[in-house]
């Protein structure tokens, strides 16, 4: 199986909004495309900061059009309901695609803290952690 890992770290409650750091490693038979892509986020996921997420996951369901694309949130130290709604926006889209979106929220923390306060926790795929997500 094909694997595409992407970390992007947002800073916390800081300007310039900018991603402090991205990394991207491929795992994967040489000439492969991967079947999972998987995203882990680090920081906070805000009304700066979401604009870039959504378009760096667009643009990975456009060029690499995987099977499952697994977003981790485990350590995000904050989820605006604006990023709730976009992560919304974009299941929907990558469905459309004929790509499951798994949404990592862990057991406890900020990112599954504000799904449930939004209600959007049963509503989008949350698994309660990165290995239950692949296994799905």
């Amino acid at each position: 199986m094909a694997t595409r890992v992407h970390r992007i770290r947002y800073p916390v409650q800081q300007f310039p909004f900018p991603p402090q750091s991205i990394r991207c490693e491929f795992r994967a038979p040489i000439g492969a495309a991967p079947t999972t892509d998987i995203w882990s986020i680090v920081g906070d996921i805000d009304a700066y900061t979401v604009r870039d997420l959504m378009l760096r996951l667009a643009a990975s369901l456009e060029t690499a059009c995987p099977r499952v694309l697994v977003l981790d949130l485990t350590k995000v130290t904050f989820l605006a309901a604006t990023a709730i709604h976009a992560l919304d926006l974009f299941t929907e889209d990558a469905q459309a695609r004929r790509t499951s979106v798994r949404i990592v929220a862990g057991p406890a923390g900020a990112a599954r803290r504000s799904l449930l306060i939004t209600g959007a926790f049963h509503s989008l795929v949350s698994f309660p952690s990165l290995q239950s997500a692949r296994a799905a």
